[in-house]
Order: C-alpha cells, then structure tokens, then sequence
C-alpha cells in the first residue's frame, strides 16, 4: 500500500492537461520494449490507478480526490488492524474498542498518505509551481503538478517535502502514544501510526 507513496509526485508531472513522460514510466518502458512487449499499457494503467473517481473537496485550496482502487485498501487495513495487529498489541480490548480502533486507525492512516502528498503539493507550491490535485490511490497517492521544477535542486526540495512531514507526523503520533499511555489501544494504534509514519518517511 505505502510503496510507492512519495515515488509518484516527483515523476508524474501534468503540462496543459496532458502527462508527461516520467523517469519511473519510461524506465518501466524500457524494460517493456526489451521483452518485447509493448510501451503503451504502463502509461494506461498508472493512467487508470491515478484516476480521481470520488472528489472530496478542497484543502489549500487543492482538490482532493479518491480513485476507486484505494476502497478495498480502506478495507483491508481496516480489517487487518481489527483482526491482526490490535488484538495483538492491546489483548485485554473488547470486540467494540478493537473495531473503534481499527476504523481511527485506517482513517489516520489516509490522513497520514494525504499529509505526506501534500508535503509535495505544497512545496511545488511554493516554488511557484501549480498543483492541480492529488489523488489517492490503490498504491498510496499521487500529487499532479502543472509543470516540471526546473532545477534539480528544485526537484530535490519537493521530493524530499513528502517524507519530512511524514518524519514530522511520526513523532507527533509518538507523543500521543506516551500522553494516552492509560489507554492499551489508543497506545497501539498510535504504536501503528508511528510505523506507518516512519515507513512513509522512507518514500
């Protein structure tokens, strides 16, 4: 779910509505024409998984959208957490509390995706560059800017934006973990949170 987070923003770039070749695209495309196979259907499908299916609203005055895929990925973190890893870390929790966490949790968890989007979004901003949105999706997130930085330092400095708030949340979420010490699964989910965080920082 979180692999590609922070990949996508630095390579998928939107000029006047049409995307532009990416370093992760053509890479992907290179390893294509070298089996034999055929270029087009990569840019198709990250095409169809950036897709924004369901608009959520404003924030920064940036849309902010859900593609279809990230649906089953709300699921089954949700599912895994309230049948897996907070029945684990907090065994005393009833069924009720387990789920209550569970479902705090995976909405964390999208909030944790979005805040390191817009880490991006914000620093492209600032360097005077548009953001037409960002989209989650099945393999995390995707902030789609108007045009390509135009230096590598540029480059650089939005690249890196999406894993420093991510840092940043992880020990926010640390701190909630010690101050809500005399609660077992508000403790655990803050425990996943800051993994979930410490991950994200690493993309």
């Amino acid at each position: 779910v979180i692999g590609c987070v922070g990949f996508m923003p630095e390579g998928l770039y939107r000029r006047a509505g049409k995307a532009q070749r990416l370093p992760l695209r053509r890479f992907a495309n290179v390893l294509l024409a070298s089996a034999g196979g055929v270029a087009k259907p990569v840019s198709t499908v990250l095409d169809v998984l950036t897709r924004t299916h369901l608009t959520l609203g404003r924030l920064f005055g940036i849309p902010v959208g859900l593609n279809a895929s990230w649906f089953p990925v709300f699921f089954l973190v949700a599912w895994s957490l309230g049948t897996g890893f907070l029945p684990v870390a907090s065994p005393a929790a009833g069924t009720a509390e387990l789920w209550v966490g569970a479902l705090v949790g995976t909405t964390l968890f999208l909030a944790s995706i979005l805040a390191h989007e817009f880490g991006h979004a914000l620093a492209a901003r600032h360097a005077g560059i548009g953001v037409t949105s960002v989209t989650l999706f099945v393999l995390g997130g995707v902030s789609r800017i108007a045009e390509e930085p135009r230096t590598a330092w540029e480059e650089l400095r939005i690249a890196a934006a999406g894993p420093a708030v991510s840092a940043a949340s992880a020990v926010l979420f640390l701190g909630v973990g010690l101050l809500a010490s005399g609660s077992s699964i508000a403790v655990s989910v803050s425990i996943y949170l800051v993994l979930v965080n410490a991950a994200l920082a690493l993309f």
